[in-house]
């Protein structure tokens, strides 16, 4: 397997936290490098799906900030189904 170390991150996020009534992640803080692999587990209750929302920009955080590194795709020309529906 290639090694990634000294790549540059895609995903950066650096001291997420949430709280809504009670504060639900403090401090996250982790880089996502192209072809590395996450696993994001925990009890219920833990805060994963908060964390995957503010991720994915559906929930802003309370505290800390995320940054994505985004590659230009030209679009593609429609493909013609098979199928005559």
């Amino acid at each position: 397997m290639d090694t990634i170390v000294g790549t540059a991150p895609v995903l950066t996020v650096s001291g997420v936290g949430k709280t809504y009534v009670e504060p639900v992640l403090t401090g996250v803080t982790l880089d996502l490098r192209a072809g590395e692999v996450l696993a994001l587990t925990g009890e219920n209750g833990a805060g994963k799906s908060t964390l995957s929302k503010i991720i994915g920009g559906l929930v802003d955080p309370t505290t800390g900030s995320t940054a994505r590194r985004t590659h230009r795709r030209a679009a593609r020309k429609p493909r013609r189904s098979a199928c005559a529906w």
